[in-house]
C-alpha cells in the first residue's frame, strides 16, 4: 500500500481511519479536495466505531511491538509520515517510554499469555465449528441424495404410467378390443333381458 501511494501520491488518499470514526463530513471534503471528486456526505453513516477495537493503547501489545517487531513500527512510522491524514496520536504516545521496563514488569508476558489462551479458545471454537459444519453438509449431501432418488422414482413412475397410458390408449382404438367391448355391453343387456323375463314369470 505504502508503495503504491508513493508512486502515485496525487491519485490516492491515505488517511488513518480516526478520521472516519470522529469526522465523516471533513473526511469526504478532504478526498474531495484531494481527488477534485464532486462528493456529498451520504447521509448514513460511513463507518461505524462499534466494529473496531479500539483499547490496543492500554494494551501489552505496543509494548511486544517496539520489543520484537521494530521493522512494524518503522513502517508505521512511514505511512504516518506520507498520510494525507495521519493519526491524531502520536506514535511516541502510543509506545511505552521503557519498553525493557515494561517486560521485566512481567506485564508482557502476562498479555502475550492471555492472548495464547484466547487464541487456543478461539482455535478450539473452529474446530468444533468446523466440526458442525462438515456434519451439516454431510447430512446436506445426505438429503440432497435421498432428493435425487425420489426425483428419479418419480420420474421412472411418470414414464411407466404414459407407457400404460399409450398402452390403454391403443388397445381402445383396436377393432378387436372394440368388438371385446361390444360383446360384454351385448352379454350384459342379454343378462339383463333373461332377469326381466324371470321375474316376468
Amino acid at each position: 500500500m505504502l508503495d503504491f501511494c508513493q508512486q502515485y501520491p496525487n491519485d490516492c488518499f491515505l488517511f488513518h481511519c480516526d478520521l472516519l470514526k470522529t469526522d465523516e463530513t471533513s473526511f469526504v471534503e478532504k478526498i474531495m479536495h484531494k481527488l477534485g471528486l464532486p462528493l456529498t456526505v451520504p447521509d448514513q453513516r460511513l463507518f461505524q466505531p462499534g466494529v473496531m477495537h479500539n483499547q490496543v493503547n492500554s494494551t501489552h501489545r505496543p509494548a511486544l511491538l517496539a520489543l520484537h517487531f521494530q521493522a512494524t513500527l518503522a513502517l508505521y512510522e512511514t505511512l504516518q509520515r506520507s498520510a494525507d491524514v495521519p493519526s491524531p496520536q502520536p506514535l511516541g504516545q502510543i509506545l511505552p517510554g521503557d519498553a525493557a521496563a515494561v517486560e521485566r514488569t512481567g506485564f508482557l508476558q502476562a498479555g502475550v499469555l492471555q492472548d495464547w489462551r484466547t487464541s487456543h479458545r478461539l482455535s478450539q471454537q473452529l474446530k468444533q465449528l468446523t466440526a458442525e459444519m462438515q456434519a451439516a453438509q454431510a447430512e446436506r449431501q445426505q438429503v440432497e441424495a435421498q432428493l435425487q432418488a425420489t426425483q428419479a422414482q418419480l420420474a421412472q413412475a411418470q414414464v411407466d404410467l404414459t407407457h400404460w397410458q399409450s398402452t390403454v390408449a391403443a388397445m381402445e382404438s383396436n377393432r378387436f378390443w372394440q368388438m371385446r367391448n361390444a360383446w360384454v355391453r351385448l352379454k350384459k343387456q342379454l343378462n339383463l333381458g333373461q332377469r326381466d323375463s324371470s321375474s316376468a314369470n
